[in-house]
């Protein structure tokens, strides 16, 4: 996987990408208190057929240091994730 970031006023968030180049991709989003890594055996499965994309989300794991967090926020700054 390869570690990427979105850089934003409210901070930094934390995201992985596969180097698999398939036009289908799977996004894994993790809940409250833990981060991407809850998903390393799905990310092993699917990574040999898929993109697969998993993301700390803000406040969690890398992504920690985030200000101002809202669903509003972290939806307009995921909006930024680069899939391909």
């Amino acid at each position: 996987m390869i570690e990427k970031s979105i850089k934003t006023d409210r901070g930094n968030i934390y995201y992985w990408v596969n180097e698999n180049n398939s036009s289908n991709a799977i996004v894994f989003l993790h809940g409250l208190t833990v981060d991407h890594t809850l998903f390393d055996m799905q990310v092993e499965f699917f990574s040999k057929d898929y993109k697969v994309i998993t993301i700390d989300l803000p406040l969690h794991g890398k992504s920690i240091g985030y200000n101002g967090f809202s669903i509003d926020n972290v939806a307009s700054d995921l909006e930024n994730v680069q899939f391909f």
